[in-house]
Order: structure tokens, then sequence, then C-alpha cells
């Protein structure tokens, strides 16, 4: 069986895209399964570590404000999204990374303030 994976993976080329004779993607004879096995291909992973930290100061016996700063993706991950997995559509664009993952953000703080009285 070909393995579509590469050694060393970017958004330029995720997995092997090669559809010749002998690649991972070789066209299978009429009524025969392909080369490659199932689930073969995985994606980019997806990190991100969010933080949050606040405080509460008492002002009087009833009157209270909390402080809250928060991060999100802290350490700034880019997480991609999956690449292009039609190697048969468009053999230049196969296996080549073009957006960030659902849900990814770029580094981001937000700060608040609450008074409780």
């Amino acid at each position: 069986m070909g393995d579509p994976n590469l050694n060393a993976r970017s958004r330029d080329g995720w997995f092997s895209a090669g559809i010749g004779p002998g690649a991972p993607w070789a066209k299978a004879p009429d009524g025969q399964f392909g080369n490659v096995g199932r689930n073969s291909l995985r994606g980019p992973s997806f990190f991100q570590t969010d933080l949050s930290v606040f405080k509460k100061f008492k002002i009087t016996e009833a009157t209270r404000v909390e402080f809250r700063a928060e991060g999100f993706n802290i350490f700034n991950k880019v997480n991609l999204g999956l690449p292009d997995s039609c190697v048969d559509c468009n053999p230049a664009t196969a296996g080549k990374v073009f957006s960030l993952a659902g849900g990814a953000q770029m580094r981001q703080f937000q700060f608040g303030m609450k008074l409780s009285f």
C-alpha cells in the first residue's frame, strides 16, 4: 500500500499528491480497490490555550468590584484547516492547506470590570 503521509508537513504540502504508478494515489484497475488504506490521512492538530484571571475587591460592606483579564489562544498557535484532499480534481492544489481551522482565532485579550452592590 502507498503511504500518502510526508515526513515534513507544511501549508504547501500536507500529504503526497502523486498519482503516477507506485504513488499512493495510483489509479486502481477496474473492479479493484486502490492502494491507500482507509482513514490514512490525518489533518493538522488543533491546539489552543485560553487563560482567565480575576480579582475581587471589597469597597464597602455591600459593594464589591471584580476585575477580569482573559486571553484566548495566548500562545498564538496557528491552527491550520484541512488540506485539499481531491487529488484528481486539481493536482496543483491537492495536499495544500488554504484556510484556518473552523473556530481558530489569533491571540486576543479582553478586560472587564463588574460592580456589585
